[in-house]
């Protein structure tokens, strides 16, 4: 529970900092972008070498995929339906002009 508060503390803070220089230009901020986005693929190889080590993981992983491509198509019919519906329901044809 205490690591929970901790990541949802950090994420708030990174919010707050992010909306508050939002639109600031200047060099510092180049730096700053190239350094975040370092660090997250430096985290999402890290989580992937990690969870790609667990044994677990990889004996279950024909049915982690199928189970992946399944949801993976339900929310593709879904998103389609819903924009569907919505148009629809605005009035609004393909282009985004009212019918």
């Amino acid at each position: 529970m205490k690591l929970l508060v901790l990541y949802l503390s950090i994420a708030f803070m990174g919010y707050y900092v992010g909306a508050r220089f939002r639109g600031r230009k200047g060099k510092i901020w180049d730096v700053s972008s190239r350094s975040v986005t370092l660090v997250v693929f430096l985290l999402v190889f890290v989580m992937g070498s990690r969870i790609g080590g667990d044994e677990r993981v990889l004996e279950s992983l024909g049915s982690i995929g199928i189970n992946a491509f399944i949801l993976t198509i339900a929310t593709f019919i879904g998103s389609i339906l819903m924009v569907t519906f919505a148009r629809k329901l605005l009035g609004i044809n393909r282009e985004g002009k009212k019918v």
